[in-house]
């Protein structure tokens, strides 16, 4: 699937370092906690805003882009730079990672399992950008989900980001309203 992201709204960004980042896999057709289809090395996980309250939402709200600092590669070497925030993990924070670790999605194959365990956890140092319409990252953007459709709209201020799956595109815009 290839993504597009069409931004016409103005980004805060928050650098934060020496932080766990982790893989993941989960079984075929599995959606992310916003209801996506979660892409091989691009989607992250993140804790939820109150550790323990799923309904919370996560740490980072929908569509954040993570750019770490370093290339990360996976055991078989493929690189990976950029993520995008979709889905909720330790929601529980019990795992010991710290505040914004973020976990990649490796896959569902039997391959991307052993793949997700042999990549460990690892440090790194990474930007986080959140898409807004002004500096408040705290104010988390409100989400409207159709899961049967796996469309999105999420409402900030004068902010509207849509998502949807157009064929085999997952198409994403972020406009000003």
């Amino acid at each position: 699937m290839t993504s597009l992201f069409i931004d016409y709204a103005s980004a805060a960004s928050y650098t934060y370092l020496n932080q766990d980042v982790t893989a993941y896999t989960a079984p075929a057709g599995s959606l992310t906690y916003y209801g996506t289809t979660p892409q091989k090395y691009k989607t992250a996980a993140v804790h939820p805003k109150t550790c323990g309250s799923p309904s919370s939402g996560t740490i980072f709200p929908f569509g954040a882009v993570i750019k770490t600092s370093t290339v990360l590669k996976t055991p078989s070497g493929t690189s990976m730079q950029y993520f995008t925030v979709e889905d909720m993990g330790d929601v529980f924070c019990s795992r010991g990672l710290t505040r914004q670790w973020f976990d990649i999605y490796f896959g569902y194959t039997s391959s991307d399992i052993n793949q997700a365990k042999l990549f460990g956890i690892k440090t790194v140092s990474y930007t986080v950008t959140l898409f807004t319409n002004n500096d408040q990252s705290s104010q988390h953007f409100n989400e409207i989900k159709s899961p049967e459709t796996r469309n999105w709209i999420s409402k900030q201020g004068n902010i509207l980001l849509f998502s949807c799956l157009l064929g085999d595109m997952n198409l994403k815009l972020l406009l000003l309203h």
